[in-house]
């Protein structure tokens, strides 16, 4: 019992086991660290196992959070990206309405960026605009996603790209200024 009051605790770091990371360094005179994170379509991975648990637990706090949180199990912005860089992260990506900004607890949450949004005195907006992109706060990293914020991609494999350069994480910020309120 020990290990899961740790595990409910969140002293033991979790990354689900389908998950790579990997991290290279350009050769310029001023080096760029990338950092490349991805989870396969598998890491649905424990499902048979959570429930068989749930059965012997169900009266358990814990686990009945488990199975509420589980459609968000692995999700690759809040549960590989967020978890990785222990910060919070600032999303430009198109959305559905089922997945929402994430403001729980006192740190690393979501926070969706307003559309639409001044890229260098031109107007975007996130109809017009396909790519997925996410910058740390605080810090100097960015991130290019392959999937967009939306609820199908639990269950696809995703990657993410981040760059940790204060110059690439400027121009980025900058458009990150304007955020949506936490959901309520």
């Amino acid at each position: 019992m020990p290990y899961f009051n740790k595990l409910a605790e969140g002293k033991i770091p979790t990354l689900p086991p389908f998950t790579s990371r990997q991290t290279i360094r350009t050769q310029d005179a001023n080096p760029v660290t990338v950092h490349i994170y991805s989870k396969s379509k598998s890491s649905k991975y424990g499902e048979n196992e959570l429930y068989f648990s749930c059965y012997f637990w169900s009266k358990s706090t814990f686990f009945k959070e488990i199975m509420i949180n589980y459609g968000e199990f692995l999700e690759i912005y809040k549960k590989v990206i967020v978890k990785v860089l222990k910060k919070t992260i600032k999303v430009w990506s198109r959305r559905d309405n089922k997945l929402k900004g994430d403001c729980r607890g006192s740190q690393r949450h979501i926070r969706l960026i307003k559309s639409p949004a001044v890229v260098v005195d031109h107007n975007t907006n996130l109809e017009a605009d396909i790519t997925n992109w996410a910058v740390s706060d605080p810090g100097n990293i960015f991130c290019h996603i392959d999937k967009p914020y939306f609820k199908n991609q639990t269950r696809e494999p995703a990657m993410a790209i981040c760059i940790d350069n204060v110059n690439i994480f400027t121009r980025f910020d900058a458009i990150a200024a304007q955020l949506d309120d936490c959901p309520k």
